[in-house]
């Protein structure tokens, strides 16, 4: 026997032998007898195309994430290994893998060619995000955000924050809020993180009423509010740290309060407390008479007057009573103005 063309066959001049195709291709084989007659015939080996599976290509993912594998070229479809595969005989499948995993499909068509192709899916670990411990701030003050885990960070609501794509921003919400942080890697994958701000409402300082008094004296000032107390300035101010402190001044002026409560939160208030001046009391000049003589006494500078001793006086709340002592005696005279401050004067007869 011979075969022609040889190409691609073992054995040629062999009635038997093993084929490997290139391409498509007609094989023809002479046979000759004893006697030297020949005989031919031929035989056609189509070479089918291996399947053309087109995988989808190695993909990286995010750790919990899934993929859409695609293949195709054929009619049926062998994956491995199973696992994290939502089905292993389809052409497209989703794949939830749950660390890197190199994934296999064999396919074959409809002439009963095989062919396999490979894909890599990269698991990356998701970052860690942290967005700090919660916090407690007072009405109208400010929290910095301390977050980490990745390389870019969005908050969310952005309200009350400085800027909601950086890492640290400036919290300054008008009511209790918690902040959602999405941190994303360098692979893109992402994790979320949670903050509690809780504001905190202000105390309200009370200083009390305005107040006034007269000068020599004093005035207790009665405040509320709060657990701890400042008043400023602290000068003629007995306990600047105490509710109700005595003021001892000859000066009027503003003082401010600052209370704070519990949580550190403070208000401020203010009272102003307005010292009067003592009315200038005058008096007439001692004088001498004589036993049984009368003499008018006169004072000025004020509203209301009386007079000490009454002996001898004609009325003594009058500015200017007739004196008749009948001995030598020193009159007091207390001179009360429209505030109500009182000063004294001092006149002596002599008999």
């Amino acid at each position: 026997p011979s075969w022609s063309p040889g190409a691609d066959l073992i054995n040629p001049s062999s009635y038997t032998s093993a084929v490997l195709l290139t391409q498509t291709r007609t094989y023809t084989l002479t046979v000759t007898d004893a006697e030297g007659c020949t005989a031919t015939d031929s035989v056609n080996i189509q070479l089918n195309p291996l399947p053309d599976i087109g995988l989808t290509p190695d993909t990286a993912i995010c750790a919990g994430a899934s993929v859409l594998l695609s293949a195709g070229g054929g009619n049926q479809f062998a994956w491995s290994p199973t696992a994290g595969l939502s089905s292993v005989s389809t052409p497209t499948l989703m794949a939830s893998p749950a660390s890197t995993t190199t994934y296999q499909v064999m396919v074959t068509d409809v002439n009963g060619c095989e062919n396999t192709d490979e894909v890599t899916l990269t698991v990356n670990e998701l970052p860690e995000a942290n967005a700090g411990d919660d916090q407690q701030i007072c009405e109208g003050s400010s929290a910095l955000l301390l977050a980490s885990g990745g390389s870019s960070y969005v908050w969310s609501p952005a309200i009350g924050l400085s800027d909601a794509s950086i890492q640290n921003p400036v919290a300054t919400p008008t009511t209790s809020t918690t902040y959602q942080l999405t941190v994303e890697d360098a692979n893109g994958c992402t994790d979320e993180d949670s903050i509690q701000i809780t504001v905190v409402p202000n105390p309200v300082a009370n200083a009390g009423a305005d107040t006034s008094y007269c000068s020599g004296e004093s005035v207790i000032l009665q405040a509320s509010g709060g657990v701890s107390y400042d008043w400023s300035p602290a000068i003629d101010i007995d306990d600047p740290a105490s509710p109700s402190p005595s003021i001892f001044s000859d000066q009027s002026r503003w003082y401010r309060l600052t209370v704070k409560d519990i949580n550190e939160c403070e208000d401020i208030d203010s009272v102003f407390v307005n010292v009067f001046d003592l009315p200038v009391a005058t008096v007439s000049p001692d004088t001498s008479i004589c036993a049984g003589d009368s003499i008018s006494l006169l004072a000025s500078g004020g509203d209301i007057y009386t007079w000490s001793p009454a002996n001898g006086l004609s009325n003594d709340g009058i500015a200017s009573p007739m004196a008749s002592p009948d001995a030598t005696t020193a009159y007091l005279v207390s001179v009360q103005d429209a505030n109500g401050c009182v000063n004294t004067a001092e006149v002596s007869l002599t008999i």
